[in-house]
């Protein structure tokens, strides 16, 4: 569990517009809006319209598909932000978009608003982003949204299979209890009770440890599953 600080939460036709009235009440003039094709025709339009009257800067991803959240994505973004002035990045989109804004405005040391276009995804208000660095999914810390403007009847026209992977993320996190646990196991970050004891997670891996080592053969099977790469025991 942490702590998430939001200023502001709007769900509402009007959210673009208070989007707009909120930005100059924190007195910033120099917001930076991040979109792609999609999110542009979406909503992004509107809040670039919106904010006009500022010294607005935009970024927009040429794909229409098949955008991640990887190192090319944050080399494009931040080559685009540059050594600017933008006091605020805007992301408009779902859960790339959301996560590339984020992890470079906590890089950058600057405010991150999130507009959201899809119920894709249960992660618009977290402080973390789930990048894919060197083809493998990992998250990092990043920067919580100081506000989040959703407009419902944009979410609502998105795509029907964003709406089910939404539905999807909210399901995984019932398996997601035991999966960070074992995952802790796996990395050697495994929790201690207190007074520095070690916890039942790790007497649980040195058991584990201690049966796959005593049968003599490669880690796979029982020990690690159908995979023959084995995982990172001690």
């Amino acid at each position: 569990m942490h702590d998430v600080t939001i200023d502001k939460v709007v769900i509402g036709v009007e959210a673009v517009g208070e989007l707009a009235a909120y930005v100059g009440a924190r007195g910033w003039s120099k917001p930076f809006v991040v979109m792609d094709a999609n999110t542009k025709e979406a909503l992004g339009w509107r809040v670039v319209d919106e904010l006009s009257r500022t010294k607005l800067r935009s970024y927009e991803f040429s794909e229409r598909q098949g955008l991640r959240a990887d190192e090319p994505a944050v080399a494009r973004l931040e080559a685009s932000l540059g050594e600017g002035e933008a006091d605020v990045l805007i992301a408009v989109g779902s859960g790339v978009l959301t996560d590339l804004t984020r992890y470079v405005a906590n890089r950058s040391g600057r405010f991150f608003v999130s507009v959201p276009t899809a119920a894709s995804m249960d992660g618009y208000a977290s402080s973390v982003a789930a990048m894919e660095f060197g083809g493998m999914k990992t998250t990092f810390p990043a920067v919580a949204p100081a506000a989040i403007f959703a407009d419902p009847v944009t979410v609502a026209a998105a795509p029907p299979d964003m709406t089910r992977s939404g539905l999807g993320d909210l399901l995984g996190k019932a398996s997601a209890r035991v999966d960070w646990p074992m995952g802790s196991m796996a990395s050697r970050t495994v929790p201690r009770s207190n007074g520095g004891s070690p916890s039942p997670l790790s007497t649980l891996r040195r058991r584990s440890t201690t049966s796959c080592a005593s049968r003599r053969r490669p880690l796979r099977s029982s020990c690690t599953g159908s995979s023959n790469r084995g995982l990172p025991w001690p």
